[in-house]
């Protein structure tokens, strides 16, 4: 990827893990057409129903375990005791597996299999994984077995213009219900995938004893060993995505898939190895060298080179040198015996021992270890025993290890004793039926082995601290006192005053009785009950920070100020706003208000009659979930509901850092889904509330609010949201690919499907990597540029291209989509984007005291002295012309990455230096934006008079 600078499932509007919309790979295709039929489980069923009809019920059990037992057999799968999953978790399995890539989505599959994931289920690792197996294997098709045919991928990174592929099965494929090695075969750059599948493959045994599979690769061979290429599908890409193709469409044995690759093909076989080992059974290179890689990544891969050259040789050694003996060089391999290479390699699915070394956004998983890089280089290291129930893990460069376990391998029942790069700690891990359902959707677990438990490690964490005896008894204490209170007003609030007494530091206590202290928390736990019980309290209020206006309670006075600026009649008029019922509105909410439903001036949410029933009978928002008033004590306690359960805030942050399962925090501004800490959320959102201000001051209009922005937790996510999984699960939410030039970007391609309806789902898109000081010092540029790019989108859409793609089938727009979509814009680029890059490095921080010993050069100034500063060191501001011409091309970001500080330049300048001339020119485009008047002449009014001050805005960029 691109270097630079209830339950709680999210219903914030962002696209599924997997692909949602019409068949583009080969279960998408065939999904709404036919259902999968497992002959196996047919029988077994016949076999159940003729024991039924004996009537002899109480051998049922029996009789159901034998069943599962004769189709697990079938299939090669038979275990030494019967199998105890019911068909009834297998069908489940299937459908949702069917749901991720199908027109409906998994939403509803997901929902009915998440309660059959019991505790005795996910404890039974070896039962669960051969369901998932007979619920992945695919049927076959429509194809002739035996002979080589052509097939056509669409979706994911590719589009609809899609991938081409060919493949081959073997003559008695699907009759025995057999799962069979998979060869996935990459072609010389010259080849077509068939023309390749004939010459490379003769051999009848192995013609006989695997299915083989071709990709398309991309016409520039030097770009096969990648996964992008400035945010174009690399050649890593077409081959993860035929790999999953083939995975759907045929009945392949997950513990058995090997690639080969000759010539030019060796780089990528190796290169995907390298950044996927633990999707292979094994490597093959045939007269072909990899380039240049580390051997760390192949621990658990077995390779074999043939026929290479020095590059080859080095690869050996430096296996031989690790201490590896999976590595096999020779100078030649013929067919018979690559296939007996090829039939004996099986996967380790989840070894003991995994090392993950990575150098860029790709590599950081490896079998169950998956890091989070904070410098380059980053790589980690861990083994388990499980006789002895333990973790080592070591490494550098890293700030975060999530582990991903099953009972096979470690007893998840127990504590897991955990040495972290020698500090130990002990942790208890949790099966959750949600880590099954994701992983199987990244395409983490599989058939061959399926994950029920996450543990998530702070790399730079001490060991785990001990409470103090004060503290404990505290605690204690507190909790008598508060059940003792229950739901008395009264007595909680002379609860609030007792906690608040021993919150002091223990010296200045005078207590009668044992020394105790509390955790502040236990205070505001107490507040939050009394509120809910007396939403007038009048002292709980006030111990928060509320304030009152009229017959409302807001949060703080910086929210009441907010609320009392939008009801201003001058700046409502200006920003184009109506009046309604006595409140000034964008033009865009009369719809909501029609329908009796009131807008929450603190969350944006609006809510309807039953809602505010629901408040007033004890219900509890929190973000956008309903608690119901039994549960509603929880959230007093600063619990949070996820995946059905309560948690604390550091498990939350956890189970939050999923791409797919983030924080969804509503705001009067701003609705922003974040995979961040909830902290680090919290501080983007008041990065983003100033960075509006700066937006208003540019525009002078105001879209409807609260916009949608995501943010994630680091440059991965960022990249793999914007590009789509490399094998093609996730599709692509950003066909700019600016993502590959700066740290934001709008995702113009976003869709997602709610109930039968399909729905665009743009969003404003950066990411915050709290966990280095450098992070937090570009995540509060990405919070704001995101915010901004979502701003301009809301004031200038493109509704005739969206409407256009949403009654295409499917979720994937068409190839023309990006472009009809940028050419509906009526504001030119170099405002649009001057006008988000101003908010996001030319504004005026007012957070910096210039008075202070640390303030920056510039003071609240800085952000403007710094840019100027880049502009500067990349060859200063062209001439306008240069600057109004302005067309960004991701395939030269050095160039982009100028016209955005270029662009910015002259906004800060308009806004900030122009002569009366500009500033009216200004003023004018500003009022006919509010009133939705905006017409060419505004914007070639501004720009000439900017042409005519030329000279005064050189000598402001050159400042």
């Amino acid at each position: 990827m691109a270097r630079h600078g209830g339950s709680n499932r999210i219903r914030f509007p962002l696209p599924p893990a997997s692909l949602s919309g019409r068949g583009k790979s080969f279960r998408q295709r065939e999904v709404l057409r036919r259902r999968h039929k497992q002959v196996t489980l047919g029988c077994a069923a016949h076999y159940l129903g003729t024991m039924l009809s004996l009537r002899k019920l109480v051998l049922l059990p029996i009789w159901l375990g034998l069943a599962l037992v004769f189709a697990l057999s079938a299939s090669g799968l038979a275990p030494s005791q019967p199998r105890e999953l019911s068909r009834e978790l297998a069908k489940a399995l299937q459908a949702y597996l069917q749901a991720l890539s199908s027109e409906e989505g998994p939403a509803e599959a997901r929902a009915q299999l998440e309660p059959l994931l019991t505790a005795a289920v996910l404890k039974q690792h070896g039962e669960l994984a051969a369901a998932v197996l007979q619920a992945q294997s695919g049927s076959g098709g429509r194809f002739k077995a035996g002979k080589i045919l052509e097939g056509h991928l669409e979706g994911g990174s590719f589009g609809r213009e899609g991938m081409d592929y060919a493949f081959r099965v073997p003559d008695g494929y699907g009759k025995s219900g057999e799962h069979y090695p998979l060869i996935v075969s990459l072609p010389e750059p010259d080849e077509t995938p068939a023309q390749h599948l004939r010459q490379a493959w003769k051999l009848r045994a192995a013609l006989d004893g695997a299915i083989l599979f071709t990709p398309a690769m991309p016409k520039d061979a030097t770009t096969w060993d990648q996964v992008t290429v400035r945010g174009r599908p690399g050649g890593l890409s077409h081959v993860l995505s035929g790999l999953r193709e083939a995975t759907e469409r045929f009945a392949v044995d997950p513990d058995r898939i090997v690639v080969v690759g000759r010539g030019a093909g060796v780089a990528a076989a190796f290169a995907l190895g390298k950044n996927f080992p633990d999707r292979f059974a094994g490597i093959v290179g045939r007269s072909g060298e990899p380039k240049p890689l580390g051997v760390e990544n192949f621990e658990n891969l077995p390779t074999l080179l043939a026929g290479g050259g020095a590059q080859a040789q080095a690869f050996f050694d430096a296996t031989v040198a690790a201490g590896r003996k999976n590595c096999t060089l020779q100078a030649n391999v013929d067919e018979a015996s690559l296939w007996a290479w090829i039939a004996q390699a099986r996967r380790n699915s989840s070894p003991a021992e995994v090392s993950v070394a990575t150098d860029n956004t790709i590599t950081t998983r490896g079998y169950w270890l998956r890091l989070a890089p904070i410098a380059p280089g980053a790589r980690a290291r861990a083994s388990l025993d499980r006789a002895k129930n333990t973790l080592a893990l070591s490494g550098e460069g890293v700030s975060h290890v999530f582990l991903l376990l099953n009972d096979a391998m470690l007893d998840l029942d127990k504590p897991i004793a955990v040495t972290c790069n020698g500090i130990e700690r002990t942790v208890q891990a949790q099966r959750r039926a949600a880590v099954v359902l994701d992983s199987l959707a990244e395409g983490t677990s599989d058939g061959g082995r399926v994950y029920t438990a996450e543990i998530a490690l702070d790399w730079t964490a001490s060991a785990d601290p001990e409470p103090s005896a004060e503290l404990l008894t505290g605690q204690g204490q507190f909790q008598d006192r508060l059940k003792v209170a229950g739901q008395d007003v009264v007595a909680l609030w002379k609860l609030y005053r007792w906690c608040r007494e021993h919150e002091a530091p223990l010296e200045s206590q005078i207590l009668l009785g044992p020394a105790i202290q509390l955790d502040p928390s236990a205070a505001q736990t107490v507040l939050h009950r009394i509120i809910r019980l007396d939403p007038n309290h009048e002292g709980a209020r006030g111990a928060l920070g509320h304030v009152r206006y009229g017959d409302r309670w807001f949060q703080s006075q910086a929210y009441l100020d907010r609320y009392l600026w939008t009801q201003d009649e001058k700046v409502a008029l200006a920003k184009g706003f109506l009046r309604f019922k006595d409140l000034w509105m964008h033009p865009d909410d009369r719809k909501f208000v029609s329908k009796l439903a009131e807008k929450d001036p603190e969350s944006g949410l609006w809510l309807t009659p039953d809602d505010r029933e629901r408040l007033r009978q004890g219900w509890v928002l929190q973000d956008a979930t309903w608690i119901s008033p039994e549960q509603a004590p929880n959230v007093d306690a600063g619990l949070w509901l996820v995946d059905g359960e309560f948690v604390d805030l550091a498990e939350a942050n956890r189970r939050h850092a999923n791409i797919d399962r983030g924080w969804d925090i509503p705001d009067a501004e701003v609705r922003l889904y974040a995979t961040t800490d909830r902290a680090t959320a919290q501080w983007a959102l008041s990065e983003m509330s100033r960075a509006l201000w700066d937006l208003r001051r540019v525009f002078g209009a105001e879209p409807q609010l609260p916009l949608r922005v995501a943010l994630f937790r680091d440059q991965e996510q960022y990249d793999r949201f914007a590009f789509g999984d490399p094998d093609g699960r996730r599709p692509a939410a950003h066909a700019g690919r600016l993502y590959v030039v700066h740290h934001a970007y709008y995702a113009e391609s976003a869709f997602r499907r709610e109930g039968k309806r399909r729905e665009f789902a743009g969003t404003g898109v950066g990411y915050w990597e709290a966990q280095t000081t450098a992070g937090n010092r570009y995540g509060v540029h990405s919070a704001r540029l995101a915010v901004a790019l979502s701003y301009v989108e809301g004031l200038d859409p493109s509704p005739k291209a969206v409407a256009k793609a949403l009654t295409q089938r499917g979720s994937v727009p068409s190839p023309d989509y990006y472009a009809e979509y940028m050419a509906e814009k009526a504001l030119p680029t170099w405002l649009r984007y001057g006008g988000a890059v101003f908010a996001e490095r030319f504004f005026y921080d007012n957070t910096v005291d210039p008075n202070a010993n640390d303030a920056p050069a510039g003071g609240p100034n800085w952000p403007t002295v710094w840019s100027l500063e880049n502009l500067r060191s990349r060859g200063g501001l062209r001439p306008l012309e240069t600057v109004f011409a302005m067309a960004l091309d991701p395939d030269q970001p050095e160039e982009c990455q100028r016209q955005l500080l270029e662009a910015g330049c002259v906004v800060a300048f308009v806004l900030n230096a122009a002569p009366e001339a500009v500033t009216t020119a200004h003023q004018a485009f500003q009022k006919s934006l509010a009133r939705g008047e905006l017409r060419p002449s505004h914007i070639e009014a501004l720009e000439q008079a900017l042409r005519d001050h030329e000279v005064e805005l050189r000598e402001f960029a050159s400042k």
